[in-house]
């Protein structure tokens, strides 16, 4: 729960620094960057609950073929 809290709090801080540091004249809305940057924390925090939930025992599986495709990239 610390954890959450810290990025919750991060979040909150990182808010304040992008409206304040935003354009207030951006395509006639002042809050542009604003409401952009809470739809992809939005986004960050659906596909981070997901990844909570995942079994990722299920890729021990794919541990060779992904290192194999990692070396030849």
């Amino acid at each position: 729960y610390t954890l959450l809290f810290l990025l919750f709090l991060l979040f909150i801080i990182s808010l304040v620094a992008v409206y304040s540091a935003s354009g207030q004249y951006f395509a006639n809305d002042p809050f542009y960057f604003f409401k952009r940057q809470i739809v992809w924390y939005i986004i960050g925090v659906g596909i981070m609950v997901s990844i909570m939930f995942f079994d990722y025992e299920l890729l021990e599986n794919l541990a060779l073929p992904f290192y194999t495709l990692g070396l030849i990239l």
